[in-house]
């Protein structure tokens, strides 16, 4: 199911048991705001949404990312060959070596054979 932000701000705020007054109280949005937003008669703009976001339980990223205001992660799949290629892979507050980077593309490979 795919809400648009003025749909979801609603569902969540009434997840949250919140009314548009309490959420106004401690977001420091206006009720009147909230209430334009939630009947779509208004869009949110990225610095409502700020205010808005730790009173509702959902990241700040979510609600930009439901508003269309940015692109939707795309960190769902990494090429584990971008990670052993990139010049300075951490592990662990340490650089790995290429020697290491090395076994590793070594004991992929022959996981991958079985």
């Amino acid at each position: 199911m795919n809400l648009d932000i003025h749909e979801y701000l609603k569902t969540v705020r009434i997840e949250q048991q919140l009314s548009i007054q309490e959420l106004s109280k401690i977001s420091g949005v206006s009720a009147s705001h909230i209430s334009r937003i939630e009947r779509s008669n208004r869009n949110p703009s990225p610095h409502t949404l700020e205010k808005l976001a730790p009173h509702l339980s959902v990241s700040y990223m979510t609600l930009l990312e439901v508003a269309n205001l940015v692109q939707k992660s795309t960190a769902e799949k990494v090429l584990m060959e971008d990670v052993l290629n990139h010049p300075c892979l951490i592990y662990e507050g340490s650089v790995v070596s290429e020697e290491i980077k090395q076994k590793i593309i070594h004991l992929l490979k022959h996981m991958k054979k079985d």
